[in-house]
């Protein structure tokens, strides 16, 4: 609520749903931290946390070759 713009505040949130089992919600909260165009090292985690739940992420991937 406090930063709806920042895309590492919907990263960590992504981090936490993973956490906690709810990968629907993670999902959600990563794609949202990408569409915001994150700084790299952001881009990166959401990215790699997609594909541990098996989610193809080479949009992301081939986006920012």
């Amino acid at each position: 609520k406090r930063n709806p713009k920042d895309p590492n505040v919907f990263d960590s949130l992504g981090e936490g749903y993973m956490m906690v089992g709810d990968n629907a919600a993670a999902i959600k909260a990563f794609k949202k931290s990408l569409a915001m165009d994150p700084p790299e090292n952001v881009r990166a985690n959401s990215v790699r946390c997609l594909k541990k739940m098996g989610v193809d992420t080479s949009a992301w991937e081939s986006s920012k070759s």
